[in-house]
């Protein structure tokens, strides 16, 4: 089901893609901006669903899954981190820098954010795997956190078309 629902992700990055390329409108920016605020949103509340999941468990169940969630954000929130800085340096690049706004490198732009995604959900999906079991969805909460990094890197489409709309209107 996992796989599924990645292969459906990444399909829908590559979708957007592709119409961010061909033309931008406000829907584009409106639709990044959704999947951006449900990539944030779905830290916290995994956070809270799985802290209400472990009080209701023995302690030592708790505990364990407690530091199962926390090692595989050890790992995943550093590479996110640089995969965030990435494709925001990429996203920002034009603003300083002329030769960077043709289509060429918005493809470049648009490639980075879509092989940093696959990262995340694989990293995910090894440690959902690592840290299965048949008390609670545990390895559910870690797949929800790993969709939540690859929303969170659409940001760069959404940091890049509020750009160009405040640099167009700018320059006029």
């Amino acid at each position: 089901m996992y796989i599924a629902i990645c292969v459906f992700l990444m399909t829908g990055f590559i979708f957007l893609d592709f119409l961010h390329l061909r033309r931008r409108n406000r829907y584009l920016t409106a639709i990044e901006g959704v999947l951006t605020g449900a990539g944030v949103l779905l830290f916290p509340v995994c956070f809270l669903l799985l802290s209400a999941d472990l009080s209701g468990e023995n302690q030592t169940f708790a505990e364990w899954a407690w530091d199962s969630t926390t090692t595989y954000l050890r790992y995943a929130l550093p590479v996110l981190g640089v995969f965030f800085v990435l494709t925001f340096f990429c996203a920002l690049t034009p603003l300083w820098e002329k030769k960077y706004r043709t289509p060429a490198w918005c493809r470049i732009r648009s490639l980075t954010s879509l092989a940093c995604a696959p990262v995340l959900l694989v990293l995910a999906g090894f440690f959902a795997a690592l840290s299965a079991t048949d008390v609670m969805p545990l390895a559910w909460y870690i797949r929800l956190f790993g969709i939540g990094s690859a929303l969170l890197l659409r940001a760069m489409h959404l940091a890049e078309d509020l750009w160009q709309k405040k640099y167009l209107q700018r320059s006029f």
